[in-house]
């Protein structure tokens, strides 16, 4: 299954891409994952990494969260980021980074989405 993580803007500023997916068994196995390998940390309100009144940047993913194909609200990769257009601003590119089963991690945007296969379902 993959699940994929949404960060929110915390503080009004991107930090990375904006959506990470990780190919994982169990949504525990994707959060164990995306901490250790894809610099997603939680909890930041609390640690005070992110702003109170904004929110936490990243959430971890429940078994709930899980598909056969990375997506965001049902969207693959080349749909959300083909129709973003409008977040490329202040030189902010959106981005969709993916980990998948076997370790391999790579990073897309909307010039480069046509290019890799498992985000086109």
């Amino acid at each position: 299954m993959w699940y994929t993580f949404s960060q929110n803007n915390s503080g009004g500023v991107w930090d990375g891409p904006q959506y990470v997916s990780v190919e994982a068994d169990t949504a525990d196995e994707a959060n164990e994952i995306a901490e250790i390998h894809m610099d997603i940390y939680f909890d930041g309100c609390h640690d005070g990494s992110d702003c109170p009144c904004c929110g936490d940047r990243w959430y971890r993913v429940n078994e709930h969260d899980g598909d056969v194909y990375p997506s965001v609200y049902g969207k693959s990769p080349k749909t959300l980021l083909n129709g973003i257009s409008g977040m490329d601003f202040g030189g902010f590119k959106s981005k969709w980074a993916f980990r998948s089963a076997d370790g391999k991690v790579w990073t897309v945007d909307r010039d480069t989405v046509a290019e890799h296969s498992v985000t086109n379902p």
